[in-house]
């Protein structure tokens, strides 16, 4: 492993902690969250993007730290490291426009004198617990917003890769104050006393089952968390899908080494269309690199493991609405209502319709997700003041401005219109002769 001035570490394997010395953890954490929360917004996203300068000048250090997919001969962390600063960009940008307290008008008649104010602060220290073939991505992914919303981060992996210890070396080089973020390598399992000291909240993703079971002793401890459940890759061509176009984006995405193989990964092509792409697909991937060409993800389609051949439109919706998991589809079709009402049908939770596939895993978080909303209620109004108890029982001045103010929502513009006046005439009768006002 390299550290920050480019001197090779001895990689250590995870070891668990004395309960002590998770304490001492949370500890500092808390110490430092207090004092990162303290520093106005613009200060803390000046020095995330401190952090992404940081990140930039260690490329070439991050490309012989971390692991380079399934090819060894084209690492694909040039593209991870782009994906991560892209990721800290995007929740700079966010944070300016979501985490400002926000004014919001009341536009009713039994508020039309308030105003409420929405704060959002942070939530303190959380945990994030998470495996992935993109250990930089996934994680800088939701540490950037997670820092401008004003938190403090535990990372807790049970791999021992060296991409997570070299996010705390980052974050230290680039100014960030001790302690508000680090890590804690564990081996699977082993990630329940990290829980004892009540995290503000618990973010868990990836696939793995020990990270899963999380979820009964969270709930057990009554803590707040969520896990980000495993994601399917599916690529559909419908009858009439272009056959260049489809084979060449399906060549392009499977050969892609970012992207890590997955056994759920399945190809579904319409029995008009089946052999051309593959006969297509075949013939374009031996102008590959033989690195590429022998790509798992590659030979598992040439071999057609993860390939099913359908008829109709129906059978294929009744297949994919049988996969509890968040479902990715790309579609290639010619006829885009076609493929806009397939999508449709399958209810996915994003569908690419005649393009590439890409790697759901690495979009964008807002910053407010990690924060906790506060309303707090103001009169806007301050020549109305309203004498306790000033609501029940109803006058009659009341009643009849209610009634007539019903009037408003009726369907027809005519009644809407005949209500106005109506309105504005027993709303000058209650502020004249309603005495709790």
């Amino acid at each position: 492993m390299l550290s920050p001035m480019g001197e090779t570490l001895t990689q250590t394997s995870c070891t668990i902690n004395h309960m002590n010395e998770v304490e001492k953890l949370y500890v500092q954490a808390k110490t430092s969250q207090a004092t990162w929360a303290a520093l106005p917004l613009q200060k803390r996203i000046g020095k995330v993007l401190t952090l992404r300068e940081t990140l930039i000048n260690h490329t070439e250090d991050l490309l012989t730290l971390l692991p380079s997919g399934e090819n060894e001969e084209f690492p694909a962390l040039v593209g991870e490291v782009l994906a991560s600063v892209e990721r800290i960009s995007q929740a700079c940008k966010a944070g300016s426009e979501t985490l400002s307290t926000v004014v919001e008008k009341q536009r009713t008649l039994l508020s039309f004198h308030q105003k409420t104010l929405v704060h959002r602060h942070p939530m303190g220290v959380l945990l994030f617990v998470g495996t992935s073939s993109l250990p930089m991505l996934s994680v800088l992914s939701r540490l950037a917003p997670a820092l401008i919303a004003g938190n403090a981060v535990i990372i807790a992996s049970p791999n021992a890769r060296g991409a997570h210890q070299k996010i705390i070396d980052l974050c230290m080089e680039s100014g960030l104050p001790y302690g508000l973020v680090q890590y804690e390598c564990r081996p699977n399992s082993a990630f329940q006393d990290l829980l004892e000291p009540r995290p503000a909240k618990v973010f868990a993703w990836g696939d793995d089952s020990e990270i899963s079971s999380l979820g009964a002793r969270v709930s057990a401890l009554g803590l707040p968390w969520e896990y980000e459940l495993p994601t399917h890759r599916m690529g559909v061509v419908l009858s009439d899908g272009d056959v260049d176009l489809a084979s060449s984006a399906l060549l392009s995405s499977l050969s892609d080494a970012l992207v890590p193989s997955d056994p759920t990964e399945h190809y579904y092509l319409h029995e008009r269309v089946l052999e051309p792409i593959i006969g297509q697909f075949t013939r374009k991937s031996e102008t590959l690199p033989t690195a590429l060409k022998t790509a798992p993800r590659v030979q598992r389609f040439l071999k057609r493991e993860n390939i099913t051949s359908f008829r109709g439109i129906s059978e294929i919706v009744a297949e994919l609405k049988k996969i509890q998991n968040t479902l990715h589809i790309t579609t290639f079709s010619k006829n885009l209502h076609l493929a806009h009402d397939f999508a449709r049908q399958v209810g996915a939770a994003s569908v690419v319709i005649n393009d590439q596939p890409y790697t759901p895993a690495v979009l964008p978080l807002s910053p407010d997700i990690f924060t906790q909303t506060q309303r707090i209620t103001l009169p806007r109004m301050s020549w109305i003041h309203f004498k306790a108890p000033w609501w029940l029982p109803h006058s009659p001045f009341q009643l009849a401005t209610f009634k007539t103010y019903l009037d408003l929502y009726r369907r027809h513009l005519a009644a809407r219109i005949k209500a106005v006046p109506l309105l504005l005439w027993n709303l000058i009768q209650m502020f004249k002769n309603e005495r709790r006002l």
